[in-house]
């Protein structure tokens, strides 16, 4: 939902599309992903000694809607949901966290904690957001109803699922990551027709991109001739340096695999295109 509404710094809404389609698979599991679902008995566990027993894995829907929630915990007591996070074990911290209590956090998380209150049929008025910071250690941030983020979720939600996924057309205001579009699943032979503004663009912003890389090759090759000899350089800055130290590289092997590449190649000899994108 944070995608759609634009507010996910690594999907888009045409990444959602994509995957709600069939187009792709779900995301693979990456190393912070991995580290996020083992921590996150650690985390309930602490959320647990300040709110009291926890419901583990639950999953609710808005009826009459498209809308879902994998909700990490839910408190007993009091009914109130419980959304547990990491951040920064394994680089930087993720987005902008304010003190434990309050509701500064990543927009994302914002509203994946509104989707799980308007998805839960008591509605809540809050959402606990346990977390486990690097340098900060575990804590927990109040998410509180809001009224309007609520109605803008579950119109939103409605919008995409009956215009871009049931109508089986991609948002127009939105673009894939490169990634995800890379591995979308693609009809052998099929030749589709593209606007040529676009083929233009691709190949100025190659151009320059190269151009660039050209440019920034001889300016370290001329930093580097200031002093042949040397393995620092001191540009003014009191608390910084550049070096060219010597490191080691692991050595390791690339197994077989396949890859799709954008590339000009000469047309098939017979092949056209008609204007429904296909091969004649």
């Amino acid at each position: 939902m944070a995608a759609i509404l634009g507010v996910d710094p690594y999907l888009s809404a045409y990444d959602v599309w994509l995957e709600k389609t069939g187009r792709i698979d779900g995301p693979e599991e990456n190393e912070v992903m991995a580290m996020g679902k083992a921590s996150e008995p650690m985390i309930l566990k602490f959320a647990e000694a300040e709110l009291g027993d926890i419901l583990r894995n639950q999953r609710r829907v808005l009826d009459g809607t498209p809308l879902a929630a994998s909700i990490d915990g839910i408190v007993k007591s009091d009914q109130l949901p419980v959304e547990a996070k990491t951040s920064g074990l394994l680089g930087p911290l993720f987005g902008q966290w304010g003190e434990f209590g309050t509701d500064e956090v990543p927009d994302s998380y914002i509203v994946q904690c509104h989707v799980h209150m308007v998805c839960m049929k008591n509605k809540p008025e809050l959402c606990y957001m346990t977390t486990l910071l690097g340098g900060r250690g575990f804590g927990i941030y109040t998410i509180r109803r809001n009224k309007d983020l609520c109605e803008v979720i579950i119109d939103t939600a409605c919008k995409f699922w009956s215009k871009n996924v049931q109508a089986n057309t991609p948002p127009d205001d939105s673009r894939p990551s490169l990634e995800l579009i890379r591995k979308a699943r693609r009809t052998p032979d099929k030749v589709a027709l593209l606007p040529l503004y676009l083929f233009c663009k691709w190949q100025k912003a190659k151009e320059v991109a190269n151009a660039f890389k050209k440019r920034s090759e001889e300016l370290q090759a001329a930093i580097l001739a200031a002093d042949p000899e040397a393995e620092a350089f001191d540009y003014g800055d009191p608390e910084k340096i550049l070096t060219f130290y010597q490191s080691d590289r692991k050595g390791y092997t690339i197994g077989p695999s396949t890859v799709r590449t954008l590339r000009i190649v000469k047309r098939p000899v017979g092949l056209l295109t008609n204007e429904k994108g296909t091969k004649e």
